[in-house]
């Protein structure tokens, strides 16, 4: 029969299965920013430089006002680099 644990625990055989105390991450190698965060810092830049309101960068590089704020945000994960491109160059215009 089974063993009766503590509520929350698990049996040696499990924990070693899952590798408790060893963070997933810690695997990783560390990463710098990657293209889309570089863009995107660039696109802020800009907007700032030029002293755009969201509304008014929005409309410039033809988006959403809600996009822009996402991307203000720092929140890229809808956008690809391709249209952080199109908006950096219609900005830019």
């Amino acid at each position: 029969m089974g063993q009766i644990h503590q509520k929350g625990s698990l049996s040696a055989k499990h924990e070693a299965k899952r590798g408790r105390g060893a963070s997933p991450m810690a695997s990783l190698p560390e990463r710098g920013p990657n293209e889309k965060e570089v863009m995107a810092d660039e696109i802020r830049a800009h907007i700032k430089r030029r002293g755009l309101s969201q509304a008014q960068a929005a409309k410039q590089a033809a988006e959403l006002p809600a996009r822009m704020l996402l991307l203000s945000g720092g929140k890229l994960y809808s956008f690809t680099l391709r249209q952080l491109t199109k908006i950096r160059d219609r900005l830019a215009e």
